[in-house]
């Protein structure tokens, strides 16, 4: 996997040698993976790697584990590591928003703070092409309009995520081989979150009975519409308003239809 990392960075130039990064790590398996795949090539491309989790407090003992088990992840690894402890239920009640909502506006807000504080170039997230797909069906779902078909960014401001070339179950493939533990999040199971019915019930159901690839395609257009999106707005030049936005518009139904019919 390490080759196909190193290639997918280079394609999308989310690193540049010289970089200090900041890895968000959970403990769970992806972000354990990205953690080892940072770790490989830091003499590589003289990368500076700092940790940081973030303890939502909403799982008691478990989330105690899980921070736990971080710092200790990279002790063994000699980086430095930034433990941040966060009240999300409350915020979740003041910001009138999900738990799930206000733990990410927290997060990446804990992310953010940490890195301009050690002064670093990126943040790598640890989100995978299944989590891709996720978005995807997520935001075409809830109504989105074709920016949300895009997904998830793959950089965006010091945010990269490298891993959006990679399934799950080849992250998952990569952590035995090299004997690499990870934690289980007991709320990943949990159906109280819509991500987990979509994560738990719907793609598995799509993957099962329709297409087995479905996951990597639906990755797959949201690339294609970001593609899409960069070209029309190049074609619109210096155009702005309402003009610049129906030549992109026009743009997004030229490619659907032409996408009409086929089985992707």
């Amino acid at each position: 996997m390490l080759q196909d990392f190193l290639a997918y960075n280079e394609q999308k130039k989310l690193l540049m040698p010289g970089d200090t990064v900041v890895a968000g790590v959970s403990g769970g398996a992806d972000s354990v993976c990205l953690l080892a795949l940072l770790d490989e090539l830091k003499e590589k491309l003289g990368l500076t790697l700092y940790v940081i989790h973030v303890h939502h407090g909403i799982r008691g003992a478990e989330a105690d584990r899980d921070a736990a088990f971080v710092r200790e992840l990279a002790g063994k690894k000699n980086l430095p590591f930034c433990l941040v402890k966060k009240d999300v239920p409350a915020a979740a009640k003041e910001l009138g928003m999900t738990e799930e909502e206000a733990g990410r506006r927290l997060r990446y807000e804990a992310m953010e703070e940490y890195a301009k504080k050690v002064g670093a170039d990126k943040i790598a997230l640890a989100h995978h092409r299944d989590d891709q797909a996720e978005t995807v069906l997520f935001h075409l779902f809830r109504g989105s309009g074709p920016r949300g078909l895009r997904g998830m960014p793959v950089k965006r401001g010091p945010f990269i995520r490298p891993l959006l070339f990679v399934s799950r179950q080849e992250i998952e493939a990569y952590l035995a081989e090299k004997q690499l533990s990870y934690c289980e999040d007991s709320t990943n199971s949990s159906l109280k979150y819509s991500r987990n019915i979509l994560r738990r019930q719907i793609l598995p159901v799509i993957t099962k009975n329709i297409n087995a690839q479905a996951a990597a395609h639906i990755a797959a257009m949201a690339e294609k519409v970001v593609s899409l999106y960069r070209k029309a707005g190049k074609r619109s030049g210096r155009q702005t308003g309402k003009e610049g936005r129906q030549r992109i518009q026009s743009g997004y139904r030229r490619f659907f239809a032409g996408r009409r019919g086929g089985t992707g």
